[in-house]
């Protein structure tokens, strides 16, 4: 995935893999590997994402498989030498398989907790603050539409919402500040 730091401009690239590694390239450095991480999950890396603040870089990688997580492992800017950092376990996605992965950057948060991972599994999507990894809000959607396959926030006017969608056709857009649902529906496939 491709992500670009609002403060700086660099271009950054994130990738993972099913054995759990995952390297971050500052493409505004000649690919430069700022990051490579072998988080250790039992099961596969399936979705990773970038967070920006203004000295550090998070790297956001969840697993699907046995004994599933959300692991964040904070990269010190303008530092090459990011081996060995150590991956912060978000507790409450333990055992959560996480088919979409979405970063919020919450502006009317009190200080400290502006950094939102969304995490969308099985029937559920869950809100958590980093850094103090709690899981402030889960979303329940229906059984009938069981797993969510994408997601994006995006800003309309002064809100922010997020998008999802399930495997079966079944769309919601949620207020995140007021965590209400706004609209959803169903596709024809």
């Amino acid at each position: 995935r491709y992500f670009k730091d609002p403060e700086t401009g660099t271009d950054y690239l994130i990738s993972a893999d099913k054995k759990s590694n995952v390297t971050v390239y500052d493409l505004s450095n000649d690919y430069a590997k700022i990051l490579e991480a072998d988080l250790k999950y039992e099961g596969f890396i399936y979705n990773c994402l970038l967070m920006f603040d203004k000295d550090k870089i998070y790297a956001v990688a969840s697993s699907i498989g046995s004994n599933n997580n959300t692991k964040v492992i904070e990269i010190n800017k303008g530092t090459k030498d990011n081996k060995d950092l150590p991956a912060i376990d978000i507790q409450q996605s333990k055992d959560f398989n996480v088919y979409s992965l979405s970063y919020w950057y919450n502006e009317k948060a009190e200080e400290g907790k502006k950094h939102v991972i969304i995490q969308c599994g099985k029937s559920k999507v869950l809100l958590s603050e980093y850094p103090s990894n709690t899981t402030y809000h889960s979303i329940q959607i229906s059984d009938s539409y069981p797993y969510i396959s994408g997601s994006i926030v995006f800003k309309n006017g002064e809100k922010d919402y997020l998008a999802f969608s399930s495997t079966y056709g079944y769309v919601e857009v949620v207020d995140l500040a007021g965590k209400t649902k706004e609209h959803c529906w169903e596709t024809e496939s």
